[in-house]
């Protein structure tokens, strides 16, 4: 009971003194516990499957919005909810961060508040640990003592899994962002504190022992927003330039005899990437590479079955098109239209394969023809609500200049619908590579159907023996490549097991002679062979 005797008690509650002080021993323990376990987390969601991290990260925002409700209530509760516990802290403001970078369809504004999570609040959150404003005033075993550090332990962990699965990538080019979003929220906050005499971003006083305080000695509380500004815009440049280096660094991770380094889909630094080229022209194996698009040369994850979307898309209907459906309904109809089309195209090509045009399924469930224009925002609209991310994978594009550099060709046949991939490719900055683009909705038929490759085989005068497939599922990019007589190398992006791919291979009977299976994605290793 003892131990329970100040756990619930808020400061104004609590005996003078009885908080354990910055750089105790306590505090120091606290530190160490929380980022270890933030460790722990990072390195237990990196195991597991792609959908679970997505749905991991998804799930953090709304469950630290709901912790802060839980604070806000124990406030109430104790009678001590006041205008100075508001979520105007530059921590409290990194939920909203968060959450718009998790759930705004646009790539750009996610790539954007995603940077600002990772480069702003961040660091602003480990500062909080180093600082903690709440060590003078609580004991250890105290509700708002250890909420604190939970709180701002998720603030580290989400930025650090996004980087960390490659979802943002920080450069100092961007340090706009997070200086325009400081010039957007600061001097509202700042009015705000002078009117009701508050200290939300520290504006109007430091806090004992920190760095502020340090800049308001020095310098007197005359130049004391100067110098924190200072203070703020080096720090941004330091995590920059430290992030930077630690992405050089990393990618040196793998290597080559010479020790030229590469990683996954990663090309070595400029000192050793002429010698890497200049081997791969004398070395290239093939001279056609066909690849695969989405999971092999972009990282994307849509979710089709959430019901957001669906309410969208029939509001998006009535508004657009005067059709009236109820969300469930839209949705019912679309996947039986699919199934439907897909029934009649399969019996009119006789293909196992067959791959519909999306725009029948619109058309069919808008009642009449649509103009080209319309067709292609509606497609658009769709797929970018039904998306949260796309991102084109580290190394991309220095693999595929170094094929064209020395005189391969590049071709993309993906299992796509046109409307659909033409922007993303566009979006990634991808289009531009590529020497042809075969996308299964225009044949009618998809992988592993060998007549979507043999198709690209005859239109240029390709020669089998010169040729690749370069794809991340075995059934069906291993899977056209063997039909159609072909080598084929398997990019395992999705980490499956050994097991997994020997059992695909063998459904496809696949010539494993025929087959390299890159394990760690070094595609490079391959292209030198």
């Amino acid at each position: 009971m003892k131990m329970m005797e100040y756990f619930w008690k808020q400061q104004d509650d609590l005996p003078e003194g009885i908080g354990y002080g910055l750089f105790s021993t306590e505090h120091m323990i606290s530190i160490v516990v929380v980022l270890a376990l933030v460790v722990l987390a990072a390195i237990l969601i990196r195991r597991f499957s792609e959908d679970k991290k997505v749905r991991i990260c998804k799930a953090i925002p709304p469950i630290m919005l709901i912790l802060e409700i839980f604070k806000d209530l124990y406030l109430v509760w104790v009678g001590h909810f006041g205008i100075g516990y508001l979520p105007l802290h530059i921590c409290s403001i990194g939920i909203f961060v968060f959450l718009i970078r998790e759930y705004v369809p646009s790539v750009k504004i996610k790539g954007i508040f995603g940077e600002i999570a990772y480069i702003l609040i961040m660091p602003a959150s480990v500062c909080a640990l180093l600082f903690p404003d709440w060590a003078d005033l609580y004991p250890v075993w105290n509700f708002m003592n250890l909420y604190s550090y939970l709180w701002h332990g998720l603030l580290v962990l989400y930025p650090l899994l996004l980087k960390l699965e490659g979802k943002i990538k920080p450069t100092l080019r961007h340090i706009h962002y997070e200086i325009i979003f400081l010039l957007i929220v600061v001097p509202p906050i700042f009015l705000f504190d002078r009117a009701f005499g508050c200290n939300y971003f520290f504006v109007n006083w430091p806090i004992r022992g920190t760095p502020l305080a340090f800049i308001a000695d020095k310098f007197g509380m005359k130049y004391y927003l100067v110098g924190y500004g200072m203070l703020t815009l080096a720090v941004l440049f330091i995590v920059y330039v430290v992030t930077g280096t630690i992405d050089k660094l990393t990618a040196r991770h793998g290597s080559c005899n010479d020790g030229c380094i590469i990683n996954a889909f990663t090309v070595c630094d400029k000192k050793n990437r002429k010698r890497l080229f200049k081997r791969t022209v004398m070395d290239m194996k093939y001279k056609n590479y066909i690849f695969d698009l989405y999971g092999t040369l972009i990282d994307i994850h849509t979710d089709e079955e959430q019901p957001e979307l669906w309410e969208f898309m029939a509001d998006y209907f009535a508004m657009n098109f005067s059709c009236e459906y109820d969300a469930k309904k839209l949705r019912k109809d679309y996947l039986k239209i699919c199934k439907d089309e897909e029934k009649k195209l399969a019996k009119a090509n006789g293909s196992k394969f067959p791959e519909i045009k999306i725009e029948w399924v619109w058309e069919r469930l808008i009642g009449k023809p649509c103009s080209d224009a319309d067709m292609r925002l509606l497609c658009n609209t769709f797929r970018e609500r039904s998306r949260d991310r796309l991102v084109q994978y580290e190394g991309v594009a220095e693999t595929l200049t170094a094929i064209k550099k020395f005189g391969g060709k590049v071709f993309l046949l993906s299992n796509a619908q046109r409307l659909f991939t033409e922007k993303e490719l566009e979006d990634t900055n991808l289009t531009k590579f590529f020497d042809d683009i075969f996308i299964s909705s225009d044949m009618g038929v998809k992988k592993p159907d060998e007549r979507f490759l043999l198709a690209l085989f005859e239109k240029h005068g390709l020669k089998k023996e010169e040729s690749v497939m370069i794809g991340n599922e075995v059934l069906a990019d291993v899977g056209v490549a063997t039909a159609a007589g072909i080598d084929a190398i398997y990019l395992n992006t999705y980490a499956h097991t050994q097991k997994e791919i020997q059992r695909d291979l063998k459904i496809c009977h696949a010539d494993t002679d025929r087959v390299n299976i890159v394990d760690d994605g070094n595609i490079m290793s391959l292209l030198r062979r």
